[in-house]
């Protein structure tokens, strides 16, 4: 007997979750399956089966009917929380719900344990809305290994990097951890810009033309810096709210498990300042010009 064709669920289309979620529709479709997707904005419903094919839903229990797999791409634990509860009614018998968003990995371990019908999964990207059009993204998998490995192909379309790194929560974790990395990389290397251009009169240009030939080099220093600050565009598409909750996901952790940690919890106060000067909607990259407008220096200036 043939296996009855793919049906999936996405639930959020965000600035994420649409790119991520057209990957898994073009691939649904070239197995002849079916995805139904949902976001609570019906144009972003409207937009991406214009563009992607499959169904829009009027609800999350109506995207999930009788799927094997539902995404779950939002902002918070405990809107995952919300939707997987109703998913899990109206899902196939053994499905999967696969939590995409950057989650508390304790709240993780709470929805998978609430689930009633369905397996949990947290998988955590890291890329930013180009790497997920692009299918480039980091993947970072919590669950039990069987669980896994029914997602993985579908995950795989937009993965660049797919790492199983234990069980469930583990995902959510390891994402936390990198994007509080991400932040004190990034702030660090704004405070010292402006030292230099303030203390010394440093162009900040010249200063990461340096920097970035040497060892204090990062992805920050070498692609957000120049890219994002130095032009005063602002513009990779991660709100600052979003990165103060991950940061504070992982500064929790952190020191919670590694006694005496300060480098890690310390960027946190800087996310809580730049959500409180610019707005929860700013892009995070807005962390320098939080830090730039303390020391009334603005790095995009000529040099004095």
């Amino acid at each position: 007997m043939a296996a009855p064709p793919l049906r999936v669920a996405w639930v959020g289309l965000g600035n994420m979750g649409s790119p991520l979620a057209g990957r898994v529709a073009n691939y649904v479709a070239g197995q002849g399956g079916t995805m139904a997707v949902f976001d609570l904005a019906a144009q972003a419903r409207s937009a991406f089966v214009a563009a992607h094919g499959g169904v829009a839903a009027a609800s999350v229990a109506e995207a999930c009917a009788d799927a094997s797999v539902v995404f779950l791409c939002l902002p918070t634990s405990a809107h995952s929380k919300t939707a997987a509860l109703e998913a899990d009614a109206s899902l196939a018998a053994g499905a999967t719900v696969v939590d995409v968003t950057s989650g508390d990995p304790e709240e993780s371990k709470a929805i998978a344990a609430a689930l009633g019908r369905s397996a949990y999964v947290d998988l955590a990207v890291s890329g930013g809305p180009a790497g997920a059009a692009a299918g480039t993204v980091s993947v970072m998998v919590g669950g039990a290994a069987a669980d896994v490995a029914a997602v993985e192909p579908l995950a795989s379309q937009f993965a660049g990097k797919f790492v199983h790194l234990g069980g469930v929560g583990a995902g959510h974790a390891v994402k936390a951890v990198n994007n509080t990395l991400n932040s004190l990389h990034l702030a660090a290397a704004g405070e010292g810009l402006v030292a230099l251009k303030k203390g010394y009169g440093v162009d900040p240009a010249r200063a990461l033309a340096a920097i970035n030939a040497g060892s204090g080099k990062s992805l920050q220093t070498e692609v957000r810096l120049p890219k994002e600050v130095l032009t005063g565009d602002f513009d990779y598409g991660f709100a600052v709210a979003l990165m103060k909750k991950d940061v504070g996901i992982g500064a929790a952790l952190v020191r919670r498990h590694c006694a005496g940690a300060v480098a890690l919890p310390s960027v946190e106060e800087t996310l809580v300042g730049a959500v409180d000067r610019l707005g929860p909607d700013f892009d995070y990259t807005g962390i320098v010009k939080h830090i730039e407008e303390n020391n009334g220096v603005d790095l995009r200036s000529a040099p004095e």
